[in-house]
């Protein structure tokens, strides 16, 4: 008779956590995504495959609407929903684009619901809210806490951009002493605006 050889893990394009690792060496992100989507990898796993590190070529349309699903569940907000479908999004056709699996099937899902049209989705503190976490942080004694959220209602700066901050981020420009904040190992700037 003729000899079928059985179908391995890497005939079918590899795990799912094989190919995030591919992902990372090839694409080089910065730590933070790097940490942030494995994260979401290990809540897709979680939610939609019932914790088994599926090969790629395994994952199904229904598994991306029921991690979808999973997190609307848990009133998570659109934009981080759309976040995280993003990301397994963008591994997968990172794999498509490998040879690894022949379609992406997160392809057009997404979060039909959205946050209402004109209306802030995080309102801005009062002055007597911005007082009292400002009057709080004054006693606290590790430094980091002290200080960072002076730095931020000074700057206007997000928490991950002042944590950030190291000694070389102070530098003196036409005679001004200034905090740059730039991408570096430790964070990501957001925004151009941030920038």
């Amino acid at each position: 008779g003729t000899w079928t050889p059985q179908q391995t893990e890497e005939d079918e394009g590899g795990s799912l956590s094989e190919l995030f690792l591919k992902w990372e060496k090839e694409t080089q992100a910065p730590a933070k995504t790097r940490w942030e989507w494995n994260k979401i990898r290990e809540r897709f796993t979680k939610l939609a495959l019932g914790g088994a590190d599926l090969p790629v070529k395994r994952i199904e349309r229904k598994h991306l609407v029921a991690f979808k699903d999973a997190l609307l569940a848990e009133n998570k907000s659109p934009a981080t929903i759309g976040k995280a479908l993003a990301a397994v999004k963008s591994v997968l056709s990172f794999g498509v684009s490998n040879g690894l699996l022949p379609t992406n099937p997160a392809v057009g899902i997404k979060v039909a619901r959205k946050t209402n049209v004109g209306e802030p989705a995080v309102l801005p503190y009062t002055v007597e809210e911005a007082r009292a976490i400002l009057d709080a942080a004054s006693k606290l004694t590790r430094a980091s806490n002290r200080w960072l959220p002076w730095l931020m209602a000074f700057t206007g700066c997000r928490l991950a951009e002042g944590a950030g901050l190291r000694t070389q981020d102070v530098v003196k420009v036409d005679d001004v002493w200034c905090i740059s904040i730039e991408d570096s190992p430790v964070r990501r700037i957001k925004t151009a605006s941030s920038r």
